[in-house]
C-alpha cells in the first residue's frame, strides 16, 4: 500500500486538467474578494513514512487521476 506526499495548489490542479482539456477555462479569484476565510489542508505523512509506506508524489498521482477521470467520460 502506498500514500501520497507533496503539495498541490488549486492553480496547479487546474493546469493539469487544462493540459488534457485545452478548451477548459478558469479564473483564480482571491478568497478576500469573496469575503471568505482562507482554508488550507496540510496533512503530515511522517507517521506513515516511519512504518515503511512508500510515498508517491501528489502531482504524479493527480495527473493519473485526471487521465482516468477523462477516460471515463
Amino acid at each position: 500500500m502506498s500514500s501520497i506526499t507533496g503539495v498541490l495548489r488549486y492553480p496547479e490542479l487546474l493546469d493539469v486538467y487544462k493540459k488534457y482539456k485545452p478548451d477548459f477555462q478558469y479564473e483564480i479569484i482571491d478568497y478576500k474578494q469573496l469575503k471568505l476565510v482562507r482554508t488550507n489542508l496540510v496533512l503530515s505523512t511522517e507517521k506513515l513514512e516511519k512504518t515503511g509506506f512508500k510515498m508517491r508524489d501528489i502531482k504524479e498521482v493527480f495527473e493519473e487521476c485526471v487521465k482516468g477521470y477523462l477516460k471515463g467520460l
